[in-house]
């Protein structure tokens, strides 16, 4: 017998007041940046629907033990394990930076039907299963996480299908972006923005990048404060 509670379809209403209630603002999402011309045309797809599709992209996660079918993003942070080993091995690799940080707005969760899960942990993790959003804040939590912290820098929430790019808030590369590339990729990513009339920006920002130096964050890393630039929309 199968005893694997299971949340959905979910009361996305519900969930989202408890998300503001803890200071929510956004969900976070990392891929490949030569991904983005088909997410700002598409919006972003589960894996299983890209190869079914016969689409070409690059994956960030080529054994993806919790499966293809969905969407999986972060809340307020990224996952710092799985993001940070990904960012070194690929600098080392190719002495360059081919990862952006996505933050998309929470109301997503209104479009997906009630079709998406929360999880605690990591997804792929054996011992995973479903559960409620309260969960991913329940627990023994360190005296300087943010309200809008998860427990666990690994919960993630799992959305069973398309995620619209006019949800996609910011499109973030590291500060330093135009000293360790030539390619104007943030540039052509505004100017692609402009064109489809999507409503988000596209910046110069280290915050999300620079999350990893603790397992955790620490308290004096998540004080700092971040200079970020625009580069879309242009300020008149």
């Amino acid at each position: 017998m199968n005893n694997q509670q299971t949340y959905f379809p979910n009361d996305s209403a519900h969930d989202l007041n408890f998300l503001y209630s803890r200071g929510v603002t956004d969900f976070v999402h990392f891929t490949d940046f030569r991904n983005l011309p088909g997410i700002l045309d598409a919006g972003l797809l589960p894996r299983a629907t890209l190869d079914q599709m016969g689409a070409k992209y690059l994956g960030t996660d080529n054994l993806r033990l919790d499966d293809k079918n969905a969407v999986n993003l972060s809340i307020t942070n990224p996952n710092i394990k799985m993001f940070y080993g990904k960012w070194i091995e690929l600098q080392k690799r190719a002495n360059t930076h081919y990862f952006v940080m996505l933050t998309l707005d929470p109301a997503l969760l209104s479009d997906a039907k009630g079709f998406y899960e929360f999880r605690r942990g990591n997804a792929a993790s054996w011992d995973s299963q479903p559960s409620s959003v309260e969960d991913l804040f329940a627990g023994n939590r360190p005296a300087y996480f943010e309200p809008s912290w998860t427990t666990d820098n690994q919960a993630e929430i799992r959305i069973w299908g398309r995620i619209d790019p006019r949800r996609i808030k910011t499109i973030q590369f590291p500060a330093n972006y135009y000293k360790i590339s030539e390619q104007p990729w943030p540039d052509f990513l505004a100017g692609r923005a402009k064109e489809l009339d999507l409503p988000l920006e596209v910046v110069l920002c280290d915050r999300l990048f620079h999350y990893y130096k603790s397992p955790i964050g620490q308290e004096y890393e998540q004080k700092r404060l971040f200079k970020c630039r625009v580069i879309h929309p242009q300020k008149k």
